[in-house]
């Protein structure tokens, strides 16, 4: 059986946007809801953008002022498509749902609805069944899940922060009443990744859960970078975790059984073996074990309140990127994986926070 070690790739990512650092932001938050369609503002009053890593569309909930706006997007019988902008940030979604609530004093209106990923899975999708006679290529397969819907796939291969694309003889990629995401999302389990919807078009990507493996995340550059200027609150939580430096990972009726272990410890302490029907190459049982031992390794789940600025700012942060959170102090400086985001209207209502969830080795 080969035996592989983890080890750091060669920095090759481009570098993050950089920041305007500052000891005062001035806030003149610029928020607006408007169909798609026709362009028709609707008046809201508040919302709340909720985005997590292994969701596969991302959701908005927003109240409206009046019934005019309610009665655009709901009831409706299919999906309306609206385009929510945050300080210069478009983001489209899609409202499927609603409701309203009448009581002495007034009417409350509700809306809510998933980026249009979701129409990738029921039961705007339907599930089906296939049986692959010929070899097939990872990325290929799924690509042609999204042959006809409107979709794009962007599955980059060929760096070292990239999901591995590999090759299943025939016969070997086959599955039953599953929908075109649920698919893609299996595809990219097989080797530790998921699958990120784009917040402002029709696309979606797969890549690596961790795109730089916890023990290695400061061999490349990070995705995104946030000055503690930029923070408006921070707290942790720690739960222990096994800290596993080894693995055993292997195909079912095809491919190898490969031992992974992270190059620094020789390994030794062995995480329970891994076996994926779908897994039929050295390199895909790499990235599967790798990532595997990344979710054992011990962290904080860090809580981090981030302001959104139209300009010199991080942007809107999404889960799946490795974030930097720069102090004035280097030494403070520390890096992390975003897991979730909730974007909401602060406790004050001038501060616009996106409220991330980070994944911080120790």
């Amino acid at each position: 059986a080969p035996v592989w070690e983890v080890e750091p790739g060669d920095p090759y990512g481009p570098p993050p946007p950089a920041l305007d650092i500052r000891n005062h932001y001035l806030l003149m938050n610029n928020i607006s809801l408007l169909t798609v369609q026709d362009r028709t503002p609707l008046k809201f009053s508040d919302f709340s953008v909720s985005m997590d890593i292994d969701s596969h569309s991302y959701s908005l909930d927003v109240t409206l002022l009046n019934k005019a706006s309610y009665d655009k997007i709901c009831p409706m019988t299919e999906p309306v498509d609206v385009e929510l902008t945050i300080n210069g940030h478009t983001l489209l979604f899609m409202i499927d749902s609603g409701g309203s609530t009448e009581q002495r004093g007034g009417a409350t209106w509700q809306a809510s609805g998933p980026t249009r990923s979701a129409l990738l899975a029921p039961p705007y999708a339907h599930k089906k069944d296939k049986q692959a006679a010929g070899a097939s290529d990872a990325a290929a397969m799924a690509a042609a899940e999204l042959v006809a819907t409107g979709f794009s796939l962007q599955w980059p291969t060929g760096l070292d922060r990239n999901a591995v694309s590999w090759l299943m003889p025939g016969g070997v990629f086959n599955y039953q009443a599953l929908a075109p995401i649920d698919v893609i999302k299996r595809l990219a389990a097989t080797v530790g990744g998921v699958v990120i919807p784009s917040l402002d078009s029709d696309t979606i990507t797969v890549q690596p859960r961790w795109p730089l493996l916890p023990w290695a995340l400061d061999s490349d550059n990070a995705d995104v970078l946030v000055h503690a200027s930029m923070v408006v609150s921070q707290g942790s939580d720690y739960t222990p975790a096994p800290g596993f430096n080894e693995i055993w990972v292997s195909g079912e009726t095809d491919g190898y059984q490969t031992r992974v272990y992270t190059a620094s410890s020789g390994g030794g302490v062995l995480a329970p073996e891994v076996s994926d029907p779908w897994l039929t190459t050295n390199p895909a049982n790499i990235q599967r074990g790798a990532q595997e031992l990344a979710e054992a390794a011990r962290m904080l789940v860090v809580s981090l309140g981030v302001v959104v600025l139209e300009s010199g700012g991080p942007g809107i942060i999404t889960p799946g990127q490795v974030i930097e959170v720069q102090h004035d102090d280097p030494a403070a400086t520390w890096r992390g994986l975003v897991l979730a985001n909730t974007i909401s209207p602060g406790a004050d209502g001038v501060e616009l926070v996106q409220s991330l969830k980070i994944a911080r080795p120790i």
